[in-house]
């Protein structure tokens, strides 16, 4: 199994280390969402997936289906640079020093 970190980010505040690894992500993690409201059993079926095929394809799947939920796996700077040019003008260097 591939270990990660897996960071939130939506722009406001720097990305926050919410998981280190699969099992922390089905065990710990809870997201809300203001529209969607609790998406936890959601993300949790899309690790559950992955983790029954073991796939590059189902790897990139995950990675691809947990961004949607401002969710990112082994971020690097260009990642959240890329990001960040869908909702800003400029690209918030301050936020992202870590990864740069």
């Amino acid at each position: 199994m591939t270990k990660f970190k897996l960071y939130f980010w939506n722009g406001f505040g720097k990305p926050e280390l919410v998981a280190t690894s699969l099992t922390g992500v089905l065990r710990d993690l809870h997201v809300s969402d203001n529209y969607l409201g609790d998406v936890t059993p959601d993300i949790r079926v899309l690790v559950r997936e992955y983790k029954a095929s073991q796939t590059s394809k189902g790897w990139d799947n995950l990675i691809e289906e947990l961004e949607g939920y401002n969710l990112y796996m082994n971020p690097t700077y260009n990642t959240f640079k890329n990001v960040a040019q869908q909702w800003f003008d400029d690209t918030p260097s301050n936020l992202l020093k870590e990864f740069a």
